[in-house]
């Protein structure tokens, strides 16, 4: 008769999947998704917001070195919560492989699309804690 002491298939089994679940955790922000670490996030001057749109712009600057280039492309928005208050948003950028220089980056424009009109709700950056209301860019485009 096949008994199981420890360390059985059922241990083995657990310890898998939980060594998988650290190494999907410890993922996030990196290669493997978007870093919100890695951005700055303000609203876009040329286009304010809108109270009767659902639409939401914005400048990401990407604070990881890229060569002084944008993040076109790379930009994705990682959280969005709507309440009759508040809009937070939090967005990050997929770091580019490879060697890159450091110079400052630029701003690259970025639109999120809301569920429903803005209205006179809050604005705020979930990347931040506690969140934080988005602001117009200083001179330089950083908040």
């Amino acid at each position: 008769m096949a008994t199981q002491g420890h360390g059985g298939t059922g241990t083995l089994r657990r310890t898998a999947l939980g060594i998988v679940a650290m190494v999907l955790v410890a993922g996030l922000g990196t290669a493997c998704g978007p870093s919100v670490e890695n951005a700055s996030v303000t609203l876009d001057p040329a286009r304010p917001p809108d109270p009767a749109s659902s639409e939401l712009h914005v400048l990401v600057t990407e604070r990881d070195c890229n060569s002084g280039m944008d993040a076109e492309g790379r930009v994705e928005l990682v959280r969005l919560k709507e309440d009759d208050a508040n809009v937070e948003i939090r967005i990050g950028v997929r770091p580019e492989s490879g060697d890159a220089s450091c110079p400052d980056n630029p701003p690259t424009p970025f639109t999120v699309v809301l569920e429903q009109p803005l209205g006179d709700r809050a604005l705020l950056d979930a990347a931040k804690e506690p969140a934080r209301e988005l602001e117009m860019p200083r001179e330089n485009g950083y908040r």
